[in-house]
């Protein structure tokens, strides 16, 4: 013991580097694989018994429930709605006829699913005593939890059995459109195809029913609601019109053709007044021309009238004829022959008698006068007496014309109304549906559900599915590192071993192992372990080395025991120590005196060196054991006598490994840590979960520890190799040649 000064260790860069990773979230296991080809590949590998039984289960139970389930047969029924429509009459109807467009198509379809309409059909076809849709009849348990749900009075027992059955019917009623047509697909399934083809063209009928009951209760109220109008609005004309004519009568407005009588009676007399000035201004005319002609001294004879006269006339032509006789006369007798003297009397007499019949029409000038100008002025009083008539009869007619032009406004709505009333009575009976049945529903040959290759494609892949989902699943639940590459991905911390699982291999005990099998994968991971170690600080190489774990059963002790009978195989001088003060194995698994002493007891003075040191002798290597049920180890453990004598060994000893406990368990470690090089952080191969392990880091690199690296434990190569992760665990299953197990 020549050296008791313990060196400081060298500052470790990957403990330092690892600690903030530590802090921080890790990745989820599988998710990134899963993307990878290669991983995905090497996942359905390692997974494919889950993957195969899932899919063979789904498809199994599939394929049973295809064969089981009820055959069920599906058929349809095309309505169109109509693009084209045939007009009987121009008379505008009270319920137009659809637009057709995409939002029409829809809302029909929504007709087509409504819940009165498939009331109708269940009432009209009695679905309500078939016990396919209603479940209160059918004899199952489904029946029966409806009637033990549903149990009411007998009175409300129909309205519900109506209700559920409607909804039934609901679940095997199908409504269609291909958006590029106006024809709609109305399907129904069904346990019978009869049936299915019954119902399905039950609701097309029900359908175009629908249409013409929609119209024909349009009309009805629109003829109730002008019915009651037109009584309304009689009366009301009825009344205005009386209320005219009791004016009219009132205000002695009598009207001939539109016209009072007083108007009338004004025009007339105002006429026969312009008449009767004019004869009068006529009559005094000729008055005046025939008394000028008698002032001047000219014959009256000349006068217009007297001219006009036919007897003048035909005086004068009897006076002409005379006096020609008598011309004719006188040139053969003279004038006393009787003949000329008869002749000249009968002249006289002609004569007297014209101026007679002149004096006559002037004296008729003169009477025509005056009766001329007597009726014009007795027309004139009796045109100024309706003048003032016609006033009055002004002034009443303006609240006249007010009534009747309320009245008249009143009949023209009134005769409008009484027409519309007419039009709507008589399309009553040409009402049309808007649709019509292009293609009815025929009764399917074969079943459409259930389709056992259906079944089968679907619930391969849904079973394919599954499984990967499985996979997955238990790829994202396996919470132990399976790989160097995944350890150093997690925690940052370099693997610096993959130590070989020897279950089922040997019989023999990993530290005995290691003696019969020194070329074996197993003492080579030993190997890797022990050169990491040695390069985790090549200026200043570990010589002393703390295994631990974070929680118990991780294989650390197994590992230190192995490792230093390798280590003293190789003809290293090694001392390997129990720090585990708790739960001791080294004296057992190493057979071991029962009456050594322990560290304890070394560490207390109790005991020597020399009677605490153990050596073994399969390998040469020396170790110190623990008996246990130490009452303070954490007082010893991190006591100055430990400090020396770590330091007194260093001298003696090529290596020292110190077994101590879970570092999550105990804070044993924690107190050890500060007087060794570096430390072996070992984790169960797929065992120990990611979380713990980083916990149990955090806490170890919290006191500053300077880690060699991780090592994995209990690794099975054989599933390791599935994963695919190239690391030493890989090559020791893939290159068995190599080694010697």
């Amino acid at each position: 013991m020549t050296d008791t000064s313990t060196p400081t260790p060298a500052p470790q860069p990957n403990a330092a580097a690892a600690l903030p990773k530590l802090l921080g979230s890790f990745s989820l296991p599988g998710f990134g694989e899963v993307l990878d080809l290669k991983g995905f590949v090497r996942l359905i590998h390692r997974r494919k018994l889950s993957i195969l039984g899932t899919a063979g289960t789904i498809v199994g139970f599939s394929m049973l429930l295809a064969f089981m389930l009820p055959p069920k047969y599906y058929t349809e029924a095309v309505v169109m709605l109509n693009s084209r429509r045939t007009t009987v009459t121009s008379v505008e109807q009270v319920v137009s006829g659809l637009s057709l467009d995409s939002t029409v198509v829809r809302s029909e379809m929504q007709i087509l699913q409504s819940k009165a309409l498939i009331g109708r059909v269940v009432d009209k076809l009695q679905l309500t005593e078939d016990p396919n849709y209603n479940l209160r009849l059918a004899n199952d348990f489904f029946s029966f939890l409806y009637r033990f749900r549903t149990a009411s009075s007998p009175d409300e027992q129909p309205r519900l059995d109506r209700v559920a059955t409607i909804d039934e019917v609901a679940k095997s009623l199908a409504v269609g459109n291909d958006g590029r047509s106006y024809a709609i697909k109305i399907g129904f399934s069904a346990r019978d195809p009869n049936e299915a083809a019954r119902i399905a063209n039950a609701f097309a009928e029900a359908y175009l029913t629908d249409q013409l009951e929609a119209k024909f209760e349009a009309t009805s109220r629109a003829n109730n609601w002008l019915s009651e109008r037109l009584q309304d609005m009689k009366a009301d004309v009825e009344a205005k019109e009386n209320a005219v004519a009791s004016y009219r009568l009132k205000n002695n407005l009598t009207e001939v053709s539109g016209i009072t009588v007083t108007s009338q009676q004004l025009g007339e007399i105002n006429s026969q007044l312009v008449t009767a000035r004019a004869e009068l201004s006529q009559a005094q005319a000729r008055l005046r021309a025939a008394r000028n002609l008698a002032a001047s001294g000219g014959s009256v004879e000349a006068a217009g009238d007297v001219l006009a006269s036919k007897l003048i006339q035909s005086l004068r032509e009897q006076e002409s004829q005379v006096r020609r006789e008598l011309a004719e006369l006188a040139n053969r007798y003279g004038d006393r022959h009787p003949t000329i003297i008869n002749k000249r009397a009968e002249l006289t007499d002609l004569q007297t008698k014209i101026r007679e019949e002149v004096q006559k029409i002037v004296q008729s000038l003169e009477s025509e006068v005056q009766v001329s100008s007597a009726k014009a002025g007795s027309l004139s009083g009796e045109l100024s007496r309706l003048q003032k008539g016609a006033g009055r009869e002004s002034q009443a007619g303006v609240t006249l014309r007010q009534l009747e032009r309320e009245a008249e406004a009143s009949r023209a709505l009134y005769e409008s109304f009484l027409n519309r009333f007419k039009q709507i009575s008589e399309q009553q009976d040409l009402q049309q549906a808007d649709a019509r049945i292009i293609a009815g529903a025929e009764p399917p040959a074969r079943p459409h559900f259930p389709d056992p290759w259906i079944f089968l494609f679907v619930s391969i892949f849904a079973g394919a599915g599954a499984g990967l989902l499985l996979a997955y699943l238990i790829e994202y639940f396996d919470r132990g590192f399976r790989g160097a590459l995944q350890v150093e991905k997690v925690t940052g911390i370099s693997a610096i071993g993959l130590v070989p699982s020897l279950k089922g291999t040997s019989d023999k005990t990993p530290e005995n192992y290691v003696l019969e099998k020194p070329l074996s994968s197993f003492t080579e991971a030993l190997r890797s372990i022990r050169t990491a170690i040695h390069f985790s600080n090549v200026d200043a190489p570990a010589k002393v080395v703390m295994f631990t774990s974070a929680v118990p059963g991780e294989g650390k002790t197994t590992i230190a025991m192995a490792l230093a009978r390798t280590l003293a195989l190789a003809g290293n001088k090694i001392l390997l120590i129990e720090g585990d003060l708790r739960r001791p194995r080294l004296k057992k698994a190493l057979k071991a005196p029962p009456q050594v002493g322990d560290i304890a007891e070394l560490l207390a003075g109790d005991k020597k060196l020399e009677e605490c040191l153990v050596a073994d002798k399969a390998s040469g290597m020396h170790f110190i054991v623990s008996h246990g049920g130490t009452p303070s180890p954490q007082d010893l453990l991190g006591s100055q006598q430990m400090e020396r004598f770590i330091a007194a060994m260093r001298s003696r000893y090529d290596m020292i490994l110190i077994d101590t406990p879970p570092i999550l368990a105990v804070s044993d470690a924690a107190l050890v840590s500060k007087m060794v090089d570096t430390a072996v952080f070992v984790v169960r191969w797929a065992e120990t979960p990611r979380e713990v392990v980083v916990g149990a880091l955090k806490t170890l690199l919290g006191y500053h520890v300077r880690l060699a690296g991780i090592a994995l434990s209990q690794v099975d190569l054989e599933a390791h190799a599935r994963y695919g992760y190239g690391d030493q665990g890989y090559y020791y299953g893939r290159y068995r040649e190599y080694y010697t197990n």
